[in-house]
């Protein structure tokens, strides 16, 4: 945000919702994409041995450690802000809300896309999920007066 750019936090906090939102939706959408598709006879890609495996289990293992790794980034995005001025409090909130969103979204594509190509739900649909899950609670909000 440009110094002087006149616009009000609560602009700014709406406009990171709703880019927050659409990396949500986007999700959402795919997913429905990927159920739908492999309903309706889905891919025939005929995977076995080890490019199986390693469909079934890549994805998985990328949630568990980019998951973590998202709520750790924005923490320190969040935390770098912090000894800031007004003006850089609402910059690293926003910066920071946005790339936690677009890491969840990344992985849960990656979840979405074994799925897509190993017709298994478990254990890839399931993380997708998982991780859309974890987006949807990290939704940004005020916080109420009680915190």
């Amino acid at each position: 945000m440009p110094e002087g750019s006149g616009e009000s936090p609560r602009t700014a906090f709406l406009a990171v919702k709703l880019v927050y939102l659409a990396l949500l939706l986007g999700q959402v959408l795919f997913g429905g994409f990927v159920f739908f598709f492999l309903r309706s006879g889905g891919l025939d890609m005929r995977l076995e041995g080890t490019a199986l495996k390693v469909l079934n289990f890549a994805p998985p293992l990328f949630s568990i450690t980019a998951v973590p790794a998202a709520f750790l980034l924005r923490k320190a995005v969040f935390r770098k802000a912090l000894g800031g001025e007004d003006e850089a409090l609402l910059r690293g909130f926003m910066q920071g809300t946005i790339l936690f969103g677009a890491v969840l979204e990344g992985t849960c594509m990656f979840d979405l896309m074994g799925w897509l190509f190993t017709g298994e739900f478990v254990p890839c649909g399931i993380f997708a999920v998982l991780v859309f899950l974890a987006g949807v609670l990290g939704y940004p909000r005020l916080p109420s007066p009680d915190d």
